[in-house]
């Protein structure tokens, strides 16, 4: 379990396997994950960039995409919930950003500076090879 005091972003892979039947052994470790969250027992971080890629994934992207409704609604409970963090970027986390954009994927980029401006040290996510790249941010692969 995490410690209370620390927030973890949870990238929306992990979001993604949690809510969907793309992956049933990932699914139980991404709910183990997101569950501590609902149940109050740590405050995860998710940023408004992550909510969108979750749900344009969700609903566009998968074999058996999952109805907007349905998207709809876990995102509202997200934004909703008292013990989600929700970050999003400003014009000087996009400067900041685009100045490293030759290092490594550009929208992975942009959430690790949004990351470091909310002091968020720490991702949850299976892309770790991209989060790795900033010295700051420790990236964590559940699976």
């Amino acid at each position: 379990m995490i410690e209370n005091s620390e927030i973890i972003l949870v990238d929306s892979n992990i979001l993604i396997y949690a809510y969907t039947e793309a992956d049933l052994e990932k699914k139980q470790k991404a709910l183990k994950i997101i569950n501590q969250c609902w149940k109050k027992e740590v405050q995860l971080a998710v940023s408004l960039q992550n909510l969108a890629e979750f749900f344009f994934v969700i609903t566009n992207k998968l074999p058996h995409p999952i109805p907007t409704e349905n998207a709809n609604q876990i995102i509202f409970d997200i934004l909703r919930f008292s013990h989600w963090k929700k970050i999003q970027y400003d014009s000087e986390s996009l400067i900041d950003a685009i100045s490293f954009k030759n290092q490594t994927h550009f929208w992975n980029i942009l959430i690790a500076v949004t990351m470091l401006k909310n002091n968020i040290y720490k991702i949850y996510t299976e892309n770790t090879e991209d989060f790795s790249k900033f010295p700051n941010i420790t990236a964590i692969n559940p699976f």
